[in-house]
């Protein structure tokens, strides 16, 4: 029989090989769950473009996404996907391995943008923004910006009221300070024009009765098209454009009625809401459209001003101001490039304005009644270094208009005359081209090639097709325009040609520019690859895991440790985690003495930081056990 200390020995040896690798089992390493991170860039991004995801998994065997994206996805990478509507787009990416299976998301928002114009003439400079919330004025949350040199803008789209304030009138370089224009927006457009009708409009309970009150062609939508552009391709959309500057010039003067002091800080709403009201109790019982130069109407503005606003001025000054009115606005917008056209409007939006408050106020103002009720188109021309032949000849031309009886139910090319029996040997003549409704300025983002649509109508043809110029854009015939290779920002950030909208018989161009946006590089987040194990440890061990993380971009990391029982621990320099004192079970150091310590592992790359909870347990070891620990060695207590 073996004696009791031969036993002893034999049992300490066969420990001893145990703990240093010898023939004893190999523990089993443990199971831990997948990590999952998912980015997307950008994280706001335009409806129909794309934005580029990109994911990272550890502990995982396969991945598969779900939300607004699907299939199997690899276990990491890198994938572009487009926007597909509007508000939060949701891409989920869940990761499943021997420890489970784990889910990441991240999210963007699609938004659309539209295009437009701001027109009285054009403005440049003006504040143009999406009123959400009706009161008419640029809040923090809404999105501003300014019209460019040819009163072009582009902004994020909202439901709301699109408005412009002030500007330069392009044409007359008039400061229009106090212009407040309207476009009460009707869902999502391409593109928009904000004018004076559209402001008119908005101040009608049926926004959409302008055309028939102004006696506007019915195919027009007031709301999409720019006047100015569309000016020569027919009397209709001239009589538009008219009609926008006639408002603009009343509104104005009927402001400057109302003026009492420099301190006068309202802006022209007031007083298309005044001049709507005036245009609702006038065509209560219509027997032909409203003309705005009409002295009858005129004078009943004036008279509603001066109720509304209770100004005090004198009938004869009222009539003065009334005159030049009625001689001023049939000259007011018959034309957009003329020397004389210009100097009408230049002098209605400038010397007019100035003239109105003086003669209200009475200073000094029997000379400028006089002018008023004389002759003001000599004056005009005065005031304009204009020679009076030209603003006859203005006139001369007007006058030729009127009276011609073209576009008259007797013509045979109406509406009325088509078809009918006097008319059976003539046809149909196709004289009108495309009208383009959507803007010259596109955004695209780089390495990717989609760009947009141009768009445009044609009052007399249902057929548009579209064609681009150059080698490095391509457009399909329905208007989609796109680059012929994807951007680089780097190598060329802009990009110009010109689009051809043709009827088949007509054509209409339009010059493009397409602006590349510039990707920034994505700065991913940190992630832990190991942190699983730190959650127990024996005692009389000071080393308890490696913390093991990694960056997408390579960047150095920064280790730190928080919480309640954050003072126990320590990061070295090898991200090792550890105690600060060889932990004891039988004297714990956790916050709560349950041997149980809570904390957070923080992981930094100078710019992004994350954090993984831990409760770590302590485990208990037989008293006197020798050998080596895991990741360092055991003392004796």
């Amino acid at each position: 029989m073996r004696s009791l200390i031969e036993t002893s020995k034999i049992a300490l040896v066969t420990l001893f090989l145990y703990s240093c690798g010898g023939s004893g089992p190999t523990p089993s390493p443990l199971t831990s769950a997948p990590i999952v991170f998912i980015e997307a860039s950008p994280s706001v991004q335009l409806l129909n473009q794309t934005v580029s995801l990109t994911w990272q998994s550890t502990n995982a065997a396969s991945c598969a996404a779900s939300g607004d994206w699907e299939g199997n996805r690899g276990l990491s990478g890198t994938a572009e996907v487009q926007i597909g509507r509007v508000g939060d787009n949701s891409f989920v990416l869940t990761c499943a391995g021997s420890g489970g299976s784990v889910s990441s998301s991240t999210s963007v928002d699609g938004f659309r943008q539209i295009n437009g114009v701001t027109v009285d003439g054009y403005i440049r400079g003006a504040e143009v923004f999406i009123d959400v919330n009706g009161n008419l004025q640029a809040d923090d949350n809404e999105e501003t910006v300014l019209s460019d040199n040819d009163g072009k803008f582009t902004l994020k789209y909202a439901a709301g009221q699109l408005i412009s304030i002030g500007g330069f009138d392009l044409a007359s370089g008039n400061l229009l300070d106090s212009l407040l224009l309207i476009n009460t927006l009707d869902g999502y457009s391409d593109f928009v024009a904000v004018t004076p009708v559209t402001t008119l409009a908005s101040f009608l309970e049926d926004p959409n009765d302008i055309n028939q009150i102004l006696g506007i062609d019915p195919s027009i939508n007031v709301a999409t098209i720019d006047p100015v552009a569309a000016f020569d391709n027919g009397e209709m959309y001239a009589d538009l454009y008219q009609k926008g500057a006639q408002l603009t010039v009343l509104a104005l003067a009927a402001q400057s009625l109302a003026k009492t002091d420099d301190t006068f800080q309202e802006t022209s709403s007031d007083y298309f809401e005044l001049i709507a009201t005036v245009v609702v109790s006038a065509t209560d019982t219509p027997s032909a459209p409203l003309d705005l130069a009409s002295t009858g109407f005129i004078t009943k503005v004036l008279e509603e001003v001066v109720e509304q606003k209770n100004i005090e001025v004198s009938e004869v000054a009222l009539a003065a101001i009334n005159d030049g009115l009625v001689s001023l606005l049939p000259l007011v917008g018959a034309e957009v490039v003329s020397d004389a056209a210009t100097a009408v409007f230049t002098f209605a939006t400038d010397t007019l304005l100035a003239d109105v408050e003086q003669i209200v106020s009475g200073d000094n103002a029997d000379a400028l009644v006089g002018r008023y009720q004389n002759d003001v188109l000599e004056y005009l021309a005065n005031d304009q270094n204009i020679s009076s032949s030209q603003i006859d000849g203005l006139v001369a031309r007007i006058n030729a208009i009127s009276s011609d009886d073209t576009g008259s139910s007797d013509d045979t090319g109406s509406s009325d005359d088509t078809g009918s029996s006097d008319d059976t040997g003539s046809s149909y003549i196709d004289d009108i081209a495309p009208v383009f409704t959507s803007g010259a300025i596109f955004s695209a983002i780089e390495n990717q090639t989609s760009i947009g649509s141009v768009t445009a109508t044609d009052s007399d043809s249902s057929s548009i097709t579209f064609s681009v110029s150059g080698a490095e854009l391509a457009i399909t015939s329905d208007g989609v325009l796109s680059f012929v290779s994807a951007p680089d920002y780097e190598t060329k950030s802009r990009y110009t040609a010109t689009v051809t909208a043709t009827d088949g018989t007509n054509p209409s161009t339009q010059s493009i520019t397409v602006n590349v946006t510039d990707v920034d590089d994505i700065n991913f987040s940190p992630v832990f690859l190991s942190a699983s194990v730190c959650s127990k440890s024996n005692e009389n061990i000071l080393i308890i895991c490696d913390l093991e993380g990694a960056d997408g971009n390579g960047d150095d990391l920064i280790y730190s440790i928080s919480g309640a029982d954050a003072g126990n621990f320590v990061v070295q320099s090898n991200s090792m985690l550890s105690f600060k004192v060889n932990p004891d079970f039988e004297s714990p150091q956790d916050s709560d003495t349950n041997n149980v310590y809570e904390f957070s592992i923080n992981i930094s790359d100078g710019e992004n930081i994350t954090s993984q909870a831990i409760k770590m347990k302590l485990t208990n070891v037989e008293e006197n056990q020798l050998g080596e620990g895991l990741f360092g060695t055991s003392v004796t207590e």
